[in-house]
This record gives C-alpha cells, sequence and structure tokens, in this order.
C-alpha cells in the first residue's frame, strides 16, 4: 500500500505545473507524509502541501521544504 500511495503523491505532484520541475523527496510512515525539498518560492510551499493533500483526505501532511535564498547583490 505504501509504495501505491507514493505512486499516487509522485503523478499528482508530477501533473501540477507548478510542482512538476521541483526536486521534492517524500518520507511516508503510514498515512504521514513529510515532504523534503528546496523552493524557489514560499507559495510553492502551500502548492507543494496541497497538491499532497488532495490525493487522499487521511493523509497528514507536513512539509520541510526551504526557500532558496538567493545571493546579495554587491554594490561595490
Amino acid at each position: 500500500m505504501q509504495n501505491k500511495l507514493r505512486q499516487l503523491i509522485i503523478s499528482a505532484l508530477k501533473r501540477n505545473e507548478f510542482t512538476s520541475h521541483l526536486p521534492l523527496s517524500i518520507k511516508l510512515q503510514g498515512y504521514q507524509v513529510v515532504v523534503y525539498g528546496s523552493v524557489p518560492a514560499e507559495e510553492l510551499i502551500y502548492e507543494v502541501v496541497a497538491t499532497v493533500e488532495s490525493v487522499s483526505p487521511y493523509l497528514q501532511v507536513r512539509s520541510q521544504m526551504q526557500v532558496e535564498r538567493a545571493a546579495p547583490l554587491s554594490l561595490r
């Protein structure tokens, strides 16, 4: 069942044009899902969580994602 659930989650993330290109990893334990990775904007964290939650209303989704920070510009 875990493998099938993982495949459903990955398929949902790949179908979403906002999340399909993101380098994410997923950890499953029962109905608890933890998503890891880096995203270029904070809004994408919400998009990823909502996409994973859309697979099943019974999933408990947590995010361990980080927002990529661009290096500060030097004005020299």
